[in-house]
């Protein structure tokens, strides 16, 4: 019969102790088996930061985009404002060809004299 000592060692000792099936290299501890674990999880979080990184990396990259975008829009506007002042699209007519009315009377009364002249 085994001493009281060793009877109570015994599950202590065999808790410790996990068995591997067929082809394991042997059994180990199961204190290392828990440090792998937590191995394992510090592992896990670390990918789940470095997504969480990426995915902010990913965020940071649309915001710069639509404040690029918004610089564009602003830009675009500055440029029809500046055309608004310098005239724009606006040509004068009167300049490429000096036959037409230089005035908007002189517009009018053309119009009434080829009116008539038309009836």
């Amino acid at each position: 019969m085994a001493p009281a000592w060793l009877s109570a060692a015994l599950p202590a000792a065999i808790c410790l102790l996990r068995f591997h099936g067929p082809g394991a290299s042997g059994p180990r501890l199961g204190l290392e088996e828990e440090k792998e674990k937590e191995k394992e999880k510090e592992k896990e979080k670390e990918k789940e930061k470095e997504k969480e990184k990426e995915k902010e990396k990913e965020k940071e990259k649309e915001k710069e985009k639509e404040k690029e975008k918004e610089k564009e829009k602003e830009k675009e506007k500055e440029e029809e404002k500046e055309k608004e002042k310098e005239g724009g699209d606006v040509v004068d007519l009167s300049e490429a060809e000096p036959a037409l009315p230089r005035s908007m009377w002189a517009f009018l009364e053309s119009g009434e004299l080829s009116a008539a002249r038309s009836f």
